[in-house]
């Protein structure tokens, strides 16, 4: 990992998995994530997620993207892979637009949070 200021730059070691293993995989590690922000009383603890483990595994998962080989999937396989990668760029994207909402004071904690099967029931009917 080579870090640039508040950037880091994160590489993936070694071969990547196969494909539908690795998009299953970041559904996991997403979904984690997700579960391991919200606390006991349902409130997002926005200011540890990007500072958790769970966060750092789900960023170097993704870096193995970068070198799957999507030619050894068919049709079915394919959309399998994209809509599992997309479920987890939706789940990095809510909880990065709550960050920013709450460093811009706009984030109501008091308001209901999607749960992840919510997050899904969205995803599928997008």
């Amino acid at each position: 990992m080579i870090e640039t200021g508040e950037n880091q730059v994160r590489f993936w070691k070694g071969d990547a998995g196969h494909p539908l293993k690795v998009s299953i995989n970041l559904v996991e590690l997403a979904t984690n994530l997700y579960s391991d922000v919200i606390d006991e009383n349902g409130t997002l603890d926005i200011e540890n997620a990007f500072i958790s483990a769970p966060y750092d595994d789900y960023l170097d998962a993704c870096c193995e993207l970068v070198q799957v080989n999507l030619e050894q999937l068919n049709k079915s396989q394919k959309i399998a892979f994209f809509l599992n990668i997309y479920q987890c760029m939706y789940v990095h994207y809510f909880l990065l637009k709550v960050k920013d909402e709450a460093m811009d004071n706009e984030y109501d904690q008091s308001s209901e949070l999607p749960s992840v099967c919510s997050i899904h029931q969205i995803i599928m009917h997008s």
